[in-house]
């Protein structure tokens, strides 16, 4: 076979080479890496992921969904959602489809709310106040962190939006740990 042409590249730290040859037969193209998908006329042919459903997460957001244990995915026309496990918590998470106009990250969790709780005006305050804190993170971060929907007799469901473009891990964990800590303090008022 004769070589017609090769093309390297570097993604997620790792080489990806793609080599076409010219056989009898026609065209030959051998690709070498693994952290990629192979496409051919709009279908799969090789990823590293087993799950089908990850051809609907952009290729550099795919190591952080395997990383955190997904279950049950849902498509529909915008996102595809699954349960993620961060830092020991389940979080809804939708994720925007490649070809969504917003696209983002949705992590969606409960948070006690101090005021449907029996305390003092005191202990509304502080936990008011570290609801603000929180707040003041997502923002920090250029995130929202809103109501996503009701809870229980004491929580609501909160969401954090995280836009594709300013995606940082590091951001997230430290996001999530802060909302982990106040709702594990904010639950030792549930009498």
């Amino acid at each position: 076979m004769k070589e017609l042409n090769r093309f390297t590249t570097e993604s997620n730290g790792e080489t990806i080479e793609v080599i076409t040859y010219e056989s009898p037969k026609g065209i030959v193209v051998h690709v070498n890496g693994q952290s990629m998908d192979v496409v051919l006329n709009n279908e799969v042919l090789y990823s590293k992921y087993d799950d089908e459903n990850y051809k609907y997460i952009m290729p550099q957001f795919r190591e952080f969904v395997e990383t955190h244990d997904p279950s049950d995915f849902q498509v529909n026309k915008s996102n595809i959602g699954t349960t993620l496990l961060i830092l020991g918590y389940e979080f809804l998470t939708q994720i925007s489809l490649p070809r969504s106009k917003r696209r983002t990250f949705s992590f969606t969790n409960s948070l006690v709310v101090p005021e449907k709780l029996d305390i003092t005006d005191e202990e509304v305050s502080t936990l008011t106040e570290r609801i603000n804190e929180l707040k003041a993170l997502a923002e920090r971060f250029n995130y929202s962190f809103v109501i996503s929907h009701d809870g229980n007799e004491y929580d609501e469901f909160y969401a954090l939006t995280v836009p594709f473009e300013i995606f940082n891990k590091e951001n997230i964990y430290a996001f999530i740990e802060a909302w982990n800590k106040y709702d594990h303090d904010a639950c030792e008022f549930i009498r």
